[in-house]
Formats: C-alpha cells, structure tokens, sequence
C-alpha cells in the first residue's frame, strides 16, 4: 500500500505488513460490493506497541484503501494529537505516522450497517488476530462496538469505557474501549456532548502508553 496525500499529511502505509492481507479474500459477502478488498492498516507497527482498531471502512476509506481517513479519522487525528502532543500546535496526522492504525473489519459493509457476528468472526480470524500478533501490542484501544466485539466479545461502549480490560486470558495485553469518532461527530463533535468522554479515553491510552503499567515505558512520540 503506498503513501496517500490528505491534504497537507500522508496517511503513511504500515512497513512490512502487506503481506498478512489478501486482495482477493472471499471469506464473507462484504468483498462483493468492495472498492478496496482488506483495507490494510496504517501507521507503525514497532516503534510503540499499541494498537488502534475501528470498526468497518467507510466510504473514504473503501475509494482509498487507508483506514480512518474522513471526517471521523480528522477527529480521531485531532484527539491523538491532544493526547500525545499536549504542548504542540495540531498538525494533521502527526500522531498517526507513530501508531497503529486498523479495523477489525477489513471490507465495507454496505450503506456502512454495522458488519453481522459472521463477517467479523471471518476477519477476526484471518486478519486482526495476525495483526496482533505481528505487532504484538501491550495496549489495544477498541472503537466503537464492533471492535470491542471483535477483541473482547462484548458490546455495550458506555458500559465498557474507562477500564482496561484484559485480553482473552493474555495479560500482557489490555483493551480500553471508547466511543467510535463517527458517534463523536454524530453527537456534535468537539462541541458536543460525547466529545469530552472520547478525548479523557485517548487521554487515559496515551498515558498508558507512555507511562503507565499497561504499555511500554516511553518518552513522549
């Protein structure tokens, strides 16, 4: 997947994980109507081991093959950035080019329904679980309910939101679920009233990420 130009950033490809997706996958029904057949991850995939999963590509992301990168990946860039450079002016992707970015369903669905039990058990299986290993993360952050479904097997966001939950028997790695950044803008974005649960989620990532006892110890990106 090469570089895309958004503007004033590059969406960055993620090095040296082409070859976990396949272009041609005819697991479920999704791969029908797809432009793109597996949107791949983007973003790093060493430097920090975190990962990010959405839930499905939207239409942005199915004409590009890039994951998050309309108006709900701008919000998403917005709140990482807040989290991760609290001291520096916002710059568009910044943030994006040092995380891993991914969805736990790898195909659009269509009119972007939410992906049933069976297209995200397909992905999950040939996909996000190769992901995961191949990042071999310590901290997950789960956006919106498809992706916690994907990673825990639950849903229910507000229920889940504000603890870190330990994934499958494996506690070396934690989930901390929030609010997907299309409900964040279908709420109000920055100015509405899921906004300010969403940033103190990303908030609370990047703090274990950085610092805490859920991810690694690092200096600040």
């Amino acid at each position: 997947m090469p570089d895309v130009r958004l503007g004033f950033f590059v969406v960055p490809p993620a090095p040296q994980m082409s070859s976990l997706y396949d272009h041609s996958c005819t697991l479920c029904p999704l791969h029908e109507r797809a432009k793109t057949v597996c949107v791949e991850a983007s973003g790093q995939s060493t430097r920090l081991r975190t990962m990010i999963v959405g839930e499905a590509p939207g239409r942005n992301e199915d004409e590009l093959g890039v994951p998050f990168i309309g108006r709900a990946g701008r919000l998403l860039d917005r709140a990482l950035h807040m989290a991760f450079y609290p001291d520096s002016k916002f710059v568009l992707g910044r943030a994006r080019r040092e995380l891993f970015v991914t969805n736990a369903v790898k195909c659009r669905p269509q009119n972007n329904d939410n992906p049933d039990e069976m297209e995200i058990d397909a992905c999950v299986s040939a996909y996000l679980t190769r992901e995961i290993e191949a990042v071999n993360p310590t901290a997950l952050l789960a956006l919106g309910n498809v992706a916690a479904q994907a990673l825990l097997g639950e849903t229910g966001v507000s229920r889940l939101r504000e603890e870190w939950h330990r994934l499958d028997s494996d506690a070396e790695r934690y989930v901390l679920v929030t609010y997907h950044p299309a409900y964040v803008l279908y709420r109000g974005g920055t100015s509405g009233e899921a906004w300010p649960a969403f940033l103190a989620d990303v908030l609370k990532f990047a703090q274990e990420v950085l610092h805490g006892s859920r991810g690694q110890d690092q200096t600040a990106l």
